[in-house]
């Protein structure tokens, strides 16, 4: 059925907002970090850190991909910015990469926001080039509230919370969860 993959299920974390297929789901679930798949099969995973202000960003970029690598155990190499690829928001910059390893293979971008200063890694599981889904979940993409409000939108609990709240901890179990903003 088509509309199953239709980027139309909004996933909001601590001030990353984007859209995904109804049938993804949250596999893993951190303070930042996101993995997402569609039966249990990694189709998406979101990492996301604060860039120091002192640093350049371009330099810190290169860091943090060098960090990535080893974490991950992966190889990422730089891909040319897909031609149909839009979005919206202007403080965002998108460095589109392939990456290789552990058998696997798929794309990503890095994401530098020049307003709040965070970078993100977004990595695609399923695809070795953007296409149109994944540049549908890219330009869906937020790393901050654009408002007063912060979206929060996980496990089919979905809320608006003051902009200023900071997540503190947080617990999801079967049939309970917690979460503690400041």
């Amino acid at each position: 059925h088509q509309s199953r993959h239709l980027p139309d299920k909004l996933i909001a974390w601590d001030g990353i907002c984007f859209t995904v297929p109804d049938s993804w789901e949250i596999d893993t679930l951190e303070a930042s970090h996101l993995l997402i798949g569609n039966d249990s099969t990694a189709q998406l995973e979101i990492k996301w850190t604060r860039t120091p202000r002192r640093l350049n960003p371009a330099d810190f970029i290169k860091k943090f991909i060098r960090q990535i690598q080893r974490q991950l155990d992966i190889t990422i190499q730089e891909a040319p910015t897909p031609h149909d690829f839009r979005h919206e928001t202007d403080p965002l910059g998108f460095f589109f990469y392939t990456w290789t390893g552990h058998g696997a293979s798929g794309c990503g971008a890095f994401i530098f926001c020049s307003h709040c200063r965070r970078l993100s890694l977004v990595r695609f599981f399923k695809t070795n080039h953007p296409d149109r889904l994944s540049c549908q979940i890219l330009s869906s993409f937020q790393d901050h509230p654009a408002g007063q409000t912060t979206p929060w939108a996980v496990f089919g609990l979905a809320l608006r919370l003051p902009g200023q709240f900071e997540l503190k901890a947080f617990e999801f179990k079967p049939g309970e969860f917690r979460i503690e903003l400041t």
